[in-house]
């Protein structure tokens, strides 16, 4: 799979405008996305049952987070981890994270809770390894 491919678990959430909704979205009155704003109680239930923040389903050993180049140096990233092929998709499709280059791919098999006031941020383990994407 190429990373412009959409994975299936990916294909599988509800699309507006032929884009995958990710499953931490807020949903808006009317009925939409609102892309830029996250649902605290999902991005809990990703951080606390090892969810992926894009596609909602269990992650596997390894988990990838997404992020500059301060989040990978100090290892705190403030979204939930993610399957490789979702973070591949979305850092390749993101209008977000296209517009904030460069970007790393940061692949762990751990990460805690990190304990800052009124955020959800994760700190995660020792990188196996990562990969510096260019918009």
């Amino acid at each position: 799979m190429n990373d412009l491919e959409m994975p299936p678990q990916l294909a599988a959430r509800p699309q507006y405008q032929g884009v995958p909704v990710p499953y931490v979205t807020v949903w808006g009155k009317e009925g939409l996305p609102v892309f830029a704003e996250s649902d605290v109680s999902r991005k809990r239930r990703c951080i606390e049952n090892r969810l992926c923040t894009l596609c909602g389903r269990q992650l596997a050993e390894e988990i990838a987070f997404v992020g500059n180049a301060s989040q990978l140096e100090t290892r705190l990233f403030p979204e939930p981890g993610m399957h490789e092929d979702c973070a591949r998709f979305g850092l390749r499709t993101c209008p977000f994270l296209l517009q904030h280059s460069p970007m790393f791919l940061c692949i762990t098999t751990d990460y805690i809770r990190h304990p800052i006031e009124s955020e959800l941020v994760v700190k995660i383990s020792e990188p196996v390894r990562t990969e510096r994407f260019d918009g």
